[in-house]
């Protein structure tokens, strides 16, 4: 009876060890300047709660939102933009997509999950997107039926760049009331994917942007992450805090 009971402390003590949340904040650049040689983000500024860090190089502009406070669920969502100074002189369009991004922790890289990854999925984006201010699909229950109508939740960034005007996508989902968290889970996906970064031309009078979702695997203790954008052979470098909760 003794050994079983040290069996179940000691796996308790492994899951929560394993379980340990990481709060997260945009780094200021008078914080990291010591540490982070390159670092070329200016100053951080709020909108509703969202951190906004941008940086501006010879070539190109970028822009990184952070909403979330902590890492719960296994990834950090940034809202990336990017734009170019002027129009590249070559005929040649600058592409912007998740393969020009690296984010790293203590020199480990971190996964970008690209699109087909990230539709395949099983992260819960409620809490985030409702951080990003996106209000996420919510069950009205009756006696039969979960009904949802989603609303074509499209996310606008801060002011400073220019965007293509918004699409309406609207559409609706049924399920039987006891799948309603992972109905309402599965539309906070759908809202994410419809704002996700992907293939892109860039240019001087258009921004483009969106959702870019980090694996934390190789987040083991308190730390900084990196995240760069290479844009026009410019690399826009970026600094988060990473504070172990527990």
């Amino acid at each position: 009876m003794g050994r079983i009971v040290w069996v179940v402390l000691l796996l308790c003590v492994v899951w929560l060890g394993g379980c340990a949340r990481f709060g997260i904040t945009a780094q200021s650049k008078l914080e990291s300047s010591a540490d982070i040689k390159g670092l070329t983000q200016g100053d951080i500024s709020y909108q509703k709660g969202v951190q906004i860090l941008r940086s501006k190089l010879a070539h190109s502009s970028v822009q990184v939102e952070l909403a979330q406070k902590d890492i719960a669920h296994n990834v950090i969502v940034l809202y990336i933009s990017a734009q170019l100074a002027r129009e590249p002189a070559s005929s040649s369009a600058q592409v912007f997509s998740p393969a020009h991004i690296r984010a790293f922790v203590d020199d480990v890289a971190l996964e970008i999950l690209d699109y087909e990854r990230l539709r395949k999925s099983d992260y819960d984006f409620i809490d985030i997107l409702q951080d990003f201010n996106i209000p996420t699909p919510t069950p009205s229950v009756n006696t039969q039926m979960v009904h949802y109508n989603i609303s074509p939740f499209y996310y606008v960034a801060s002011p400073g760049f220019l965007y293509f005007p918004l699409m309406a996508s609207p559409f609706m989902i049924e399920s039987p009331s006891t799948i309603a968290y992972a109905q309402e889970k599965r539309g906070a996906l759908k809202v994410l994917l419809m704002n996700a970064l992907r293939e892109s031309s860039l240019s001087s009078t258009k921004a483009q942007g969106g959702f870019v979702v980090i694996g934390t695997k190789g987040i083991k203790d308190s730390g900084t992450m990196i995240v760069e954008v290479r844009i026009a052979n410019e690399a826009h470098t970026f600094a988060f805090r990473l504070e172990k909760l527990r």
